[in-house]
């Protein structure tokens, strides 16, 4: 055996649906050398004679939670493998104390890696998925805030509103009425009337509510939190 390789003597695959295949099965075991290799189709009662488990997650939106805060309960180690891309709904699983995280084309590549990194460094993550979690991690951290402000994207709108139609708009966007409109573009009220309703014709809405609405809708808005 390689003397970089780490021994591990007790591993267990918990694989609820049969995901893996036989024949990736003995190549893990032929990866693992003298590793005691066992899968089962079924949650173990005690995990007591197990090193390391690996628990394959089916796809979305079908994993028993309770069964991984068991795991997390009674298991000393734990291996999470996903048997698709990394998407938003793996995200809860992040708060279990797992000490990886891969696809099962990862795993099958690298079995013997996986398990020297996880006794000698602790919790790894396959590295496909770095940017993906921390974008998705960003993204609902940055929904929870509060929107500051709504901007229009001029470019969006180009060659559909003229100029003071973008103006009156971004206006509305910002919930001013048209008093409010006028003083801030120096405009006479009878032309921030006809305004509106040349940029309502032009969006095909009734009133200056749906124009905002209909705005966010077609992606010509920024939010600014």
């Amino acid at each position: 055996m390689d003397e970089n390789k780490v021994s591990v003597s007790r591993i267990l695959i918990v694989d609820l649906m049969g995901l893996i295949a036989d024949n990736h099965l003995c190549q893990l075991q032929v990866n693992l050398e003298r590793a005691k290799l066992k899968k089962t189709a079924e949650l173990p009662c005690s995990f007591e004679n197990v090193d390391v488990l690996f628990y394959v997650l089916p796809k979305e939106n079908q994993v028993d939670l309770t069964h991984l805060n068991k795991i997390s309960k009674k298991s000393h180690m734990k291996i999470y493998l996903m048997t698709e891309e990394v998407s938003a709904s793996f995200i809860p699983y992040l708060s279990f104390p797992f000490d990886g995280l891969f696809s099962l084309e990862f795993f099958y590549r690298n079995a013997q890696l996986v398990i020297n990194t996880v006794y000698s460094t602790g919790p790894v993550l396959e590295p496909a998925m770095h940017h993906r979690l921390a974008f998705e991690i960003d993204r609902r951290r940055t929904v929870k805030k509060p929107i500051k402000q709504f901007i229009l994207k001029n470019d969006k709108v180009e060659g559909l509103l003229k100029e003071n139609e973008q103006k009156v708009l971004q206006l509305l966007l910002e919930g001013c009425s048209n008093q409010m409109i006028a003083q801030k573009l120096y405009f006479s009220p009878s032309t921030v009337s006809s305004t509106i309703s040349s940029l309502l014709r032009k969006m095909d809405v009734q009133d200056r509510t749906q124009a905002t609405v209909q705005a966010i809708r077609n992606g010509w808005v920024e939010s600014l939190r």
